[in-house]
């Protein structure tokens, strides 16, 4: 499809929709990056940070040193090339400096390439005013504009798999090997990216080929190309990794929660969370458009939907606890409430400049109203952090290794601090052992977990206090050597009393 195609008004307001969207995303660039999921994101900018001093040809040689350190196996695991974090190492290079906020660029120019995508799909699967309602989501909606600008890989997955359904629709209403190249080639950089985007690429492709006709379609050798270019990036990576970690990944959150299945806390709570992160509103219209949408296109949104289902199935507990595995639905939901935004908009038209005039208003409404609240929700401010976990890095004692009770399992002192940190799970980690049915004893766990520490930090405000057990532990068996704002440390080579070998059966009281 050529851009000439589209009408010049409607041109005028995409680009209008894409400054506005670019313009909200800009508020407090360079604000550090702990304002979503920082775990992930501080994870991905210690990456891009050793990266950065692993290729500067003079480095400085004690932060060479500590960047590597901080990045190092036992401090960071990496499930999934570096390729987002290279590019902004690459960056930095270019710039002379390490500077975060690249990052947040780098995904929201992803985004606005994947609003793009998702207008063209919109298009031919509904018209012009569908297309401009499916842009406006992704650009305005709140869970996506906080989101997209994050420092991890997800902005540019989700990015890649709209562009693949688009290719892949073109190439299923019009099969050529041009378009089943682009399909296959723009599906297999998105599994690389992230290899979760290989359900939803499945469903858009299992839609792809019911249009096809599914009997033809694997007769085509068309079709095995595409599954080919599709499977051997991430097939290539892996193997010439040659690592096993991914099964341990596979093992703790997939087949360990397999049982949520049978429980109705799962399927409401990911209901609950659907429409909470999309809003009801969006949802009601987007599953209208399944029914509104032209036999091709319900096939494809179909299959993508099938896609995300098997998502949310295949890693049970991270689809309701963590929100930005959803986040390449927020194009799904673009793409399919559009042919209910375009019935609409005809029904508007037949029906007099009144209700155009009205149904244009409620559209100006959803982008004002949106964008109030992204400004809100963007102004909450995290620019204190770098300093208060730098000076509790520095507060840390340096002969010998520290282990910690800290948020975002120590991301935040790797980062800020420049300080490797062995981490302690956090409260929750223990109520996520209890739904796998681990048996989790705290008291055992500290002996094998704090082995070859030297230092317990305690830098979390509420964290011990919900874990009583390790609080008796470290304020009746050790010595606190350290005391600040907000931070504690504990000396486990010279305890105060021996540890027992079996924990009490009645707990000491504080005082007692």
């Amino acid at each position: 499809m050529k851009l000439q195609e589209i009408s010049a008004p409607t041109r005028w307001l995409l680009l209008l929709l894409l400054a506005l969207g670019a313009a909200v995303r800009l508020i407090d660039l360079t604000e550090p990056p702990v304002d979503f999921h920082p775990t992930r994101q501080l994870r991905d900018a210690i990456i891009a940070r050793a990266l950065y001093y692993r290729w500067q040809p003079h480095p400085d040689p004690e932060k060479a040193r500590l960047a590597q350190e901080t990045a190092a196996p036992g401090q960071i695991e990496a499930f999934e090339p570096p390729l987002l974090e290279s590019l902004v190492a690459g960056t930095y290079l270019v710039v002379g400096g390490e500077h975060v906020w690249i990052a947040r660029v780098d995904s929201i120019l992803f985004w606005l390439l994947g609003v793009l995508g998702v207008f063209l799909l919109a298009r031919l699967l509904a018209g012009e005013a569908g297309a401009l309602a499916a842009a406006a989501f992704p650009l305005f909606l709140p869970f996506a504009v906080q989101a997209s600008r994050s420092f991890q890989p997800d902005p540019l997955m989700s990015a890649l798999i709209v562009w693949t359904a688009y290719a892949a629709y073109r190439w299923a209403t019009g099969p050529t090997w041009r378009r089943a190249l682009l399909t296959g080639v723009l599906g297999g950089l998105a599994i690389l990216v992230k290899s979760f985007a290989v359900f939803e690429i499945a469903g858009i492709m299992a839609g792809a080929l019911f249009i096809l006709g599914w009997k033809p379609a694997l007769r085509q050798a068309q079709t095995w190309v595409i599954g080919g270019l599709m499977v051997a990036p991430l097939g290539l990576y892996l193997l010439l990794r040659g690592e096993h970690a991914a099964s341990g990944y596979i093992t703790y959150w997939m087949v360990d929660f397999f049982k949520l299945w049978f429980t109705r806390h799962f399927y409401t709570r990911w209901a609950f969370h659907f429409l909470e992160w999309f809003t009801p509103l969006a949802v009601l219209f987007a599953f209208a458009g399944l029914y509104f949408a032209r036999k091709e296109g319900r096939l494809l949104l179909l299959g993508w939907m099938a896609g995300y289902g098997l998502l949310g199935f295949s890693v049970p507990y991270l689809i309701i606890s963590h929100n930005y595995y959803s986040l390449p639905a927020t194009f799904w939901v673009a793409a399919a409430l559009a042919p209910t935004v375009e019935t609409v908009w005809r029904w508007a038209r037949a029906a007099g400049r009144w209700a155009m005039a009205a149904v244009v208003l409620l559209g100006v409404l959803f982008v004002g109203v949106a964008l109030r609240a992204n400004v809100r929700m963007l102004k909450a401010s995290y620019w204190g952090e770098p300093a208060h976990w730098a000076a509790v890095a520095a507060a840390m004692p340096a002969d010998g290794p520290v282990i910690g009770l800290t948020p975002t399992y120590g991301m935040r002192i790797r980062y800020f601090g420049w300080r490797p940190i062995g981490y302690w799970p956090p409260p929750g980690e223990y109520a996520v052992a209890r739904m796998q049915d681990r048996p989790a004893s705290v008291w055992h766990d500290f002996r094998w977990r704090t082995k070859g520490y030297r230092y317990f930090l305690v830098a979390a405000d509420g964290f011990l206090d919900a874990e009583p057990q390790l609080k008796t532990i470290l304020t009746h068996y050790y010595p606190c050597i350290a005391r600040g704002p907000g931070y504690a440390v504990y000396d486990l080579a010279h305890p105060l009393k021996p540890l027992p070998q079996f924990p009490p059966q009645e707990e000491p009281r504080d005082g007692s």
